[in-house]
């Protein structure tokens, strides 16, 4: 269960990082296609921060940005500590975002069976 206090700093963090994509972007080469940060998740000491990113491009370059973004965390947690006044600057881990895979899959599969019924 996520506290208020995990859930402002996470809503803060996904706001700082969406921002740096949007207006600096990150340096690296190996970014590809559209990225959206769709989720933060918080440890409860705040200290550690999983931000999960959607990724529109295929399965390989999927693979590739969320390493390039990994390699340039130091930067984005740099930026977080200017940006929010928080007793620690979290540890930042990029982590590819499926859930829409998985709901595109499971609409699929309704529809598939919709006709079925037809």
């Amino acid at each position: 269960m996520t506290t208020r206090r995990q859930q402002k700093v996470s809503e803060l963090i996904r706001n700082v990082i969406s921002q740096l994509l949007i207006e600096r972007g990150v340096h690296s080469t190996g970014i590809h296609g559209l990225i959206t940060v769709t989720k933060v998740s918080m440890t409860p000491d705040l200290k550690w921060a999983k931000v999960y990113v959607s990724n529109m491009s295929s399965s390989e370059e999927q693979s590739q940005t969320i390493q390039a973004l990994n390699e340039e965390k130091k930067m984005v947690q740099s930026t977080i500590g200017r940006e929010l006044k928080l007793r620690f600057t979290p540890h930042v881990e990029f982590i590819l975002d499926t859930s829409l895979d998985y709901s595109d899959r499971i609409d699929e599969l309704l529809k598939g069976e919709k006709k079925n019924n037809e």
